[in-house]
């Protein structure tokens, strides 16, 4: 089966921590204007002297943060003109100020959506489902808050951390699952989707706001793809009529959606009830806006979150056991939300930041959300 993915909002996938761009040799900004810059033309330019003082000057400056010197300086002192080294411009209002900058992840500099990403976020929306739907998904979440109940009420070390383990990632998924042989997304195969050309690609300022304080940090600086975007790729689905009558649904299309879509609306309704209102009005809009599309949505149609800007609740079932009072012991026994300075576990917002694309420091855009249309062949 083919499917077509939209962006719905812009939209960031990390490559290699590595794999980044720097502005002490990758890139320029000048006056709104963000220049790709090629090393291999660069390198036309220099002779060895020139790379021996090049290679100083920007030690110097990674080196001490208050020597104000990057890539611009530099060719601007030795009248390399920009125009000859640069790949492609972009537009960008605000300037990165010598940060570096993530790349999205590519193959041969060419972006693509990888299909992990996807089939990750989709595992993810039909676990919430079985949970929800099941009786014994239903069950199981009686047995997890009654383990936490013991867990709190326990002083013995051994045993606190035998819970654990019984609380831990692997434990849960097969008690979901069974036996790794027996997994049904097995049955799903997604591909990588169709790789884009880069100049696709924006620079986008990625603030992480934090909702009790209203503040934020500086941004984290990355290339993104942008809304409306159009890309492909192929998903195969192989129907398990031997599994029970819930898996029997992962080998259909049509079923599957209709689980991601309702994972996708309780996670949007769940921001916007997180969400300042006065503070981030136009991304809980933009959220209203969308959910409003979840109810349009036709057969074969799915709305679904990946990459960058997702929190906890996007990636696991949690949103199941939030209401629960047993929620907040389990944060403090997982340490969910541990503030780094005074290592205390605060009741109220969880998490506490968002990461939202902003323009003078209000944010404009929300991060990951795309459509995905199957087309049986």
């Amino acid at each position: 089966m083919n499917a077509k993915i939209k962006t719905l909002t812009p939209l960031v996938i990390g490559g290699d921590s590595s794999n980044t761009i720097s502005p002490y040799s990758d890139y320029v900004w000048d006056k709104g204007q963000f220049y790709y810059v090629s090393s291999k033309k660069l390198e036309q330019f220099l002779t060895r002297e020139l790379t021996n003082e090049w290679v100083d000057k920007m030690s110097q400056s990674i080196n001490n943060t208050r020597i104000e010197y990057s890539l611009k300086e530099f060719l601007a002192e030795h009248q390399i003109p920009l125009s000859e080294i640069t790949v492609r411009k972009i537009e960008l209002v605000e300037n990165p100020k010598r940060k570096t900058i993530k790349r999205f992840i590519a193959t041969a500099g060419r972006p693509f959506i990888p299909g992990s990403s996807l089939k990750g976020a989709v595992r993810t929306a039909v676990v919430y489902s079985w949970f929800k739907e099941t009786a014994a998904g239903r069950k199981l979440l009686q047995s997890i808050a009654s383990k936490v109940k013991q867990f709190k009420n326990c002083n013995d070390r051994n045993e606190q951390n035998k819970i654990k383990k019984q609380l831990g990632g692997e434990a849960i998924a097969r008690k979901i699952f069974g036996m790794p042989q027996q997994d049904p997304f097995k049955n799903i195969h997604i591909g990588d989707s169709e790789t884009m050309d880069a100049t696709s690609l924006f620079i986008a300022g990625v603030y992480r706001f934090n909702l009790k304080t209203q503040k934020t940090d500086t941004p984290m600086w990355t290339e993104a793809l942008p809304t409306e975007l159009e890309t492909s790729c192929r998903i195969k689905l192989f129907p398990d009529e031997q599994s029970g009558s819930f898996w029997q649904k992962v080998g259909r299309w049509n079923e599957l959606c209709l689980m991601i879509n309702t994972f996708s609306r309780a996670s949007l309704e769940r921001e916007i009830k997180q969400l300042p209102e006065a503070d981030f009005s136009q991304i809980v809009q933009h959220y209203f806006d969308m959910i409003k599309k979840i109810e349009r949505l036709t057969p074969g149609q799915a709305i679904i979150r990946l990459g960058q800007g997702k929190t906890i609740f996007d990636n696991t079932f949690l949103m199941l056991i939030e209401p629960d009072p047993i929620f907040f012991p389990l944060r403090e026994m997982l340490a969910l939300g541990k503030s780094p300075k005074s290592e205390n576990i605060s009741p109220g917002k969880f998490p506490v930041t968002r990461s939202f694309i902003a323009q003078n420091r209000k944010p404009v855009d929300a991060l990951g959300w795309i459509l995905i249309q199957g087309e049986m062949a």
